[in-house]
């Protein structure tokens, strides 16, 4: 209840004060900035960049969850550069779909440098795509601490008929595959 009532709170608080949006194993903040930061903007240290992120989606990182799916995004300036994204929550809010990304980046960059941050759900199906929408993502310009996890969502529109489908996150990123849609 207390993890839906943090996650319910950030995605009221990313409606109100806007957001940028840009293989399935078997088994969200508003601002672009999130989390606690030092003088320069930036969170101090990897692990506060963990627990200030996971904080804003209502996961103890004590106790993170597994990845229900995972692949490599390659950098959008540096393909040599990998950023590891593993989904680890979906879950259906009313008429939405609520992913949570755990990203792991070998160098401090942007969501954007990391994965081109644009979530789209992709339903092969019923051949539709949903991108994510602005005001349930995380801002592509939220900071990834070196070697630290970074928690980001994405929320999506229900898809209609089908229970299986794809996320992708953008540009030269993985997509996951085969996910089912929760009910």
């Amino acid at each position: 209840m207390k993890k839906a009532l943090v996650l319910s709170s950030v995605l009221l608080l990313s409606g109100l004060l806007g957001g940028c949006t840009g293989s399935a194993k078997e088994s969200p903040s508003g601002s672009a900035a999130s989390g606690s930061t030092a003088a320069s903007g930036t969170p101090s240290s990897p692990a506060e960049a963990d627990a200030a992120s996971a904080a804003s989606v209502g996961i103890d990182p004590a106790n993170p969850p597994k990845a229900i799916a995972e692949g490599t995004c390659l950098s959008s300036e540096d393909s040599v550069v990998s950023t590891r994204a593993e989904l680890v929550t979906f879950e259906k809010r009313g008429k939405a779909l609520l992913a949570v990304f755990r990203l792991t980046s070998p160098e401090k960059t942007s969501l954007l440098s990391a994965c081109s941050w644009s979530p789209t759900l992709l339903d092969l199906t019923n051949l539709k795509k949903y991108p994510s929408a602005s005001s349930l993502t995380t801002g592509y310009l939220l900071d990834l601490a070196a070697n630290a996890p970074t928690y980001v969502y994405a929320g999506f529109k229900v898809p209609e008929g089908t229970d299986t489908v794809d996320i992708a996150l953008g540009g030269r990123s993985v997509t996951m595959a085969g996910i089912k849609v929760p009910k």
